[in-house]
Parts: C-alpha cells; sequence; structure tokens
C-alpha cells in the first residue's frame, strides 16, 4: 500500500495561525507530522505548493536523516480542489497507478485501526459530523448509497483507501464529492476525528491537550536528531548563527553541539546525550559549581551596566495585552530593573535546556541587541530562578507540585549573588516579572499557575530573604 497526503492548498482559512496549514503545530509537533507518524510503514507521497517553503523545508530535512521513505510532489500551478491535486500527483508518480493507494488530506486527525488500514481493499472514512461545509453522504448497510434514497447521515473527513486509482486518471469527476457518490463504496466510521481546517476550529481543539507545545514553534527528536521548526525564518538564521559561532559553544561545552544545518526555517543538529540538571541527583550539590562555570566561562561580565528596562517593559506588557489583565501591572516601578549588566547570555537558561555543561535552546534575539552580542546577566538569574520556583519538568506532565525541595538551590544562588556582587532584589523582581509574562505562552492550567506565582513573588518580594 501507498500513501498520498494532499497538502497543497492555499490555507487561507488558516493563515493568522500558519503560513502553512499542514505546519499548523498541534501537540507540539507539526499536523503534517502527525500524519507521517501514523503512516511511517509505508511509502509516503507528499503533494505540497511550490511556494511552500515552510512545509518544503521540513519535509526535506526529514528525508535528509532518513525518516520514513517520503517523496515529494511540487505544485507549480494552484489546483482546482483535491481530486485535481491528486491526479497530478499520480501523474508525477505513475508507479502509484494500478496500486492501492490511501489518500488523506493534511488538516486533520484521526484513528484507523491497522487491521482495517491493511485488511480492506478500500473504504471510505466517515464522521457522524453532518455540516454543509463537509461532503455530506448518505449511509445504508455500511455503504454509501444514492442522496435520495436515505437522508444525510455522515460526513467525510477526507480519508479513503482505493485498491485501483488507475481509474482516477480517465475519471471526468473534479472532485471528491461526485466520486464518493459514483458508486457504493463501503464506510469505516470514525469517532475521534478532529478537523483543524479552519482558525477557529483549529483554536477551538487546540487547548484540548494540556502539553507545553506552542502554535508556531517546535522541537522533537527524530532519529537521534535534534529538529526545530519556526515560523520565523530569520529566527531560524539567527539560531543557525549562534550554534556555529557563539564562543561558548565552540570552546567550554562539555559536549560539542554537532551536525548543526539549516534549512529555510528549520534547524537540525545531532541529539545531545546526557541528563537535564533537573534530573541530575543531588542537583543542588553540583549548582554552585554550575554558576562559577556561568561566571568564568559564558556571561563574563565586565561590569558595563546597560538599561534593559524598555525591552522588559514592552514585551511584558504586550504579553499582558494577550492574557487580558493588561493593567494588572499599571503601579509596578520599571525603574527598578535599570542598570542590566552586559552579558554573553544564553537567554532562556532553564535547568531543562542545561545537560552538563552543554546548553541548548538558546534565545535568538535579546533587545536592542542580537544575543551573540549581548543581553542582560540579570535575564539569565531571573530565568534560573524560575526554576527554582516551578519545577518544570514535572510541570510539563501536569503535576504542579515540586518533586524536590529546592530551598537548597535559593540559599546557594543568593550566596553566589553576594559572592558576585550581584544584585539579589533585581533577581527576584524580575524572576516574577518573567512568570508573569510566559504565562500568555502556554496552555491552562499552567499559564494561570506560571502568572499567578510570579504575582505572588512580587508581592511578596522578601520570601527569599
Amino acid at each position: 500500500m501507498n500513501v498520498v497526503i494532499l497538502a497543497a492548498g492555499m490555507g487561507t482559512r488558516t493563515k493568522e495561525i500558519s503560513p502553512s496549514k499542514p505546519m499548523m503545530m498541534f501537540n507540539g509537533i507539526p499536523l503534517v507530522k502527525h500524519l507521517i507518524d501514523k503512516y511511517i510503514k509505508y511509502p509516503i507521497y507528499i503533494t505540497i505548493r511550490h511556494d511552500d517553503m515552510y512545509l518544503e523545508s521540513y519535509l526535506l530535512t526529514l528525508i535528509e536523516i532518513g525518516y520514513g521513505k517520503i517523496c515529494i510532489n511540487l505544485e507549480h500551478e494552484q489546483s482546482d480542489g483535491p481530486m485535481i491535486s491528486l491526479k497530478k500527483t499520480l501523474e508525477t508518480f505513475p508507479e502509484l497507478l494500478n496500486a492501492s493507494v490511501l489518500v488523506t488530506v493534511s488538516d486533520g486527525l484521526y484513528t484507523v485501526p491497522e487491521s482495517i488500514i491493511e485488511g480492506r481493499d478500500e473504504w471510505v472514512l466517515v464522521s457522524p459530523i453532518i455540516d454543509d461545509s463537509y461532503c455530506k453522504l448518505s449511509i445504508s448497510r455500511g455503504m454509501i448509497c444514492e442522496p435520495s434514497d436515505v437522508s444525510y447521515s455522515a460526513s467525510w473527513t477526507g480519508v479513503m483507501k482505493m485498491k485501483d486509482v488507475n481509474l482516477l486518471s480517465t475519471s471526468p469527476h473534479k472532485n471528491f464529492d461526485y466520486l464518493l457518490n459514483s458508486r457504493p463504496w463501503p464506510i469505516v466510521n470514525c469517532s475521534d476525528w478532529i478537523d483543524l481546517g479552519t482558525s477557529a476550529l483549529y483554536n477551538k481543539h487546540y487547548n484540548d491537550v494540556f502539553d507545553f507545545s506552542k502554535k508556531n514553534n517546535s522541537t522533537e527528536i527524530i532519529s537521534n536528531t535534534v529538529v526545530k521548526v519556526f515560523k520565523s525564518r530569520i529566527d531560524a538564521h539567527n539560531l543557525y548563527d549562534i550554534l556555529t559561532t557563539n564562543e561558548y559553544i565552540k570552546s567550554n561545552n562539555e559536549h560539542k553541539i554537532s551536525g548543526v544545518k539549516l534549512r529555510g526555517n528549520v534547524i537540525s543538529y545531532d541529539y545531545v546525550e546526557g541528563c537535564e540538571f533537573y534530573n541530575l541527583k543531588n542537583s543542588y550539590k553540583h549548582l554552585l559549581e554550575l554558576l562559577n562555570h556561568f561566571w568564568d566561562n559564558l556571561w563574563k561580565c565586565d561590569g558595563t551596566a546597560i538599561n534593559f528596562v524598555p525591552f522588559y517593559r514592552e514585551k511584558t506588557l504586550n504579553r499582558l495585552s494577550e492574557y487580558g489583565v493588561k493593567n494588572a501591572l499599571i503601579d509596578f516601578d520599571w525603574s527598578q530593573l535599570e542598570d542590566g549588566l552586559l552579558a554573553n547570555i544564553h537567554g532562556d537558561l532553564q535547568y531543562s535546556n542545561i545537560i552538563g555543561h552543554t546548553l541548548i535552546d538558546w534565545r535568538t534575539d535579546f533587545y536592542p541587541l542580537d544575543v551573540s552580542n549581548g543581553g542582560d546577566i540579570y535575564y539569565d538569574l531571573a530565568k534560573l530562578m524560575t526554576g527554582m520556583i516551578i519545577d518544570f519538568s514535572a510541570a510539563r506532565t501536569g503535576n504542579f507540585d515540586h518533586v524536590e525541595n529546592f530551598e537548597e538551590h535559593i540559599r546557594i544562588f543568593k550566596k553566589f549573588h553576594a559572592e558576585k556582587s550581584l544584585n539579589w532584589h533585581k533577581t527576584k523582581i524580575l524572576c516574577a516579572i518573567t512568570l508573569i509574562s510566559i504565562a500568555p505562552l502556554h496552555k491552562t492550567p499552567f499559564n494561570a499557575f506560571a502568572y499567578n506565582s510570579g504575582l505572588r513573588l512580587l508581592n511578596n518580594i522578601n520570601i527569599y530573604d
């Protein structure tokens, strides 16, 4: 059996979510990856728009690292519907003719038992959801029948299996509606179909499952390779520059980040073996050594003071506006964050991004400077402290209780501030602001947990003194 994924649509109904509908993130990975994973053991043919560089870069990365058997068909002219797109795919790959082919659109998620995928020659996957925007079908005795015989009782999900697609090459039908109603097709009922074909439907289902995923970016480990997808090509290029030119990465990492490659919006590099600092046994015993290592080899702070308040204020207030609480910090004194100290920073220095002395998931920019030219050391310190207040490793699994006592971490962290003449009060303030500002980036219930944790610290700033 072969699989054809139709992914060449213009995506006009989801353009505010993503420039490429198949690349919309769901449960942490692109929609198209869900389908590739589902049919990974079969040859997969994917038809995409010739100008969808976002999707093409991702698929070429998967091909390069040897994930599955994937072939790409580039459509240079917009097809008039998925049926025409399928016919063009058959023209490009004649080996599909006279073969069994499963056809699926790329904007839905569903379950089909393997026994049906392989055990039945042909079938049409239908859902009990009835809507005028779908291809409506009449069903009788497990078969599609003439609409005049029975009232509409199901909708097509965009998935079907044909034992011989050669008939399509000479078929006059221009869309699947005619094909499905041309003869009695056997059906397979699907009760868990999720249609993500519009922005409204996507937003409705996006928050159904709690995870730490983001709508525009994703990070996966595929075939021992880290694959990072960015909506912004600029962010991808900036990260590539950091991973290939940053002095700390080049000179001071225990484990080098190797195999770094850039393809459009996609960065890939060899998976870094090791234990996250969160999972390191008795990690507090290693904290002071780690901080001193960063002080000498990463931050290299020379005491140069720069005012980063515009960055902190603008980013935080924009985030609060997104969260619907734009006046939450109306009385906050932003001058408390003046006199930042210029340093070579990581930008997202959480325990989960520390593997030995190897740092992953670097921030790609820091206003008003590119991160490769520096940022505020207090930003890295505040990020570290957020991980001492919230166990992000546990929170990812929905556990918001501390799995380790971080009081000893706080004590060591405060002592480090004193030894290096750093402003402990400023780190605590910025830690609270950071927790508040990350809330809009996450789903319920973690967004409220982070927001309230930040407010609690801000209102009880002496709690860790």
